[in-house]
């Protein structure tokens, strides 16, 4: 007569207990064990660390790009706005003794595109201002880190 029952499967981890005695458990590793566990993470930590002081470097150097640009362009306008001053100033002096107001223009328009350089410049300024310390993230964590290892070892 055939046997009709479908074999049974048994989970791996019970196949020790079903064939023979249970097995011991896991011995305790050893400091040196602990140790080049300690160092393979230790190594893989700092490797983390550096491509985050990387990434973090070129975010900063981005933003700062932003603010020197616009520091480079509203010190431009103003040093234009300069310029036309010292024209409109000039003028005025060759001017001094005559009726034409052609001087005035020009000191008008020469104080208006200084004072929009200087409201650029300002801007530019305090976007560089308002910068993190360069690789904040990444000293926090190496702070971090330090106090794990000497949690860590013996």
């Amino acid at each position: 007569m055939a046997d009709n029952n479908p074999p049974v499967t048994v989970p791996p981890d019970t196949v020790a207990v079903i064939d023979g005695p249970p097995t011991a458990p896991a011995p305790e590793p050893t400091l040196g064990d602990l140790l080049s566990q300690l160092s393979t993470e230790t190594t893989a930590l700092v490797k983390q660390e550096v491509r985050l002081a990387k990434v973090e470097a070129r975010q900063e150097i981005a933003e700062a790009g932003k603010g020197v640009g616009a520091a480079v362009a509203g010190g431009a306008v103003a040093y234009t706005g300069l310029i036309a001053l010292v024209i409109g100033l000039g003028w005025a002096l060759g001017q001094l003794f005559d009726d034409d107001l052609i001087w005035l223009g020009i000191v008008l328009v020469g104080a208006l595109v200084a004072a929009v350089g200087a409201v650029m410049l300002k801007k530019g300024l305090d976007q560089l201002k308002a910068l993190s310390p360069p690789l904040d993230t990444t000293t926090q964590t190496l702070k971090e880190d330090k106090q794990w290892i000497k949690q860590e070892t013996p």
